[in-house]
């Protein structure tokens, strides 16, 4: 439901959407920085959604800054990426199935929010197995951190112990 690709600009590639309010992040371009800093706007409209497998496998990302403008992470917008860090904002309403999956030097998640509305956002990027939800990816050898305004937890002990 999106329109093509548009021209590259500071390096990322967008899509218009079918209604034509928004922008959705499709992919790196010529984006050159290990740290990816998503802008709020492009050509005078938000940036609200990152398309599904738009960083799916980037090797060179370290780490990640959501805008407040994004409402929408869609499938396997990260999977298997080397990010360590993501910055999420409270705007994020829905992270849709394996959006961090197989990240597996992800070590920290910096909220905006408190961890009760972290636990909140919709989707799947929390998975239940016996009951007890998770946080993906769900390895034992991996403990990600979740930094809210709150408290700070880490994955393994709160959801996979």
């Amino acid at each position: 439901d999106l329109y093509n690709p548009e021209p590259e600009a500071n390096g990322l590639q967008y899509k218009l959407a079918r209604n034509q309010e928004y922008y959705i992040v499709c992919g790196r371009g010529n984006y050159t920085e290990s740290d990816l800093v998503i802008p709020s706007e492009y050509n005078g409209k938000p940036v609200q959604r990152i398309a599904e497998s738009a960083f799916r496998g980037d090797k060179d990302i370290i780490s990640i800054t959501i805008p407040d403008s994004v409402t929408h992470i869609e499938e396997y917008a990260f999977c298997g990426s080397s990010v360590t860090v993501i910055n999420l904002p409270t705007s994020v309403e829905h992270i849709e199935e394996w959006a961090f999956g197989e990240c597996h030097s992800l070590e920290r998640f910096n909220y905006a929010g408190t961890l009760d509305q972290f636990n909140s956002i919709g989707g799947i990027m929390w998975k239940c197995n016996s009951g007890r939800p998770y946080l993906l990816p769900n390895r034992p050898e991996i403990s990600v951190e979740i930094v809210c305004t709150d408290q700070s937890i880490y994955s393994t002990d709160t959801y996979n112990g």
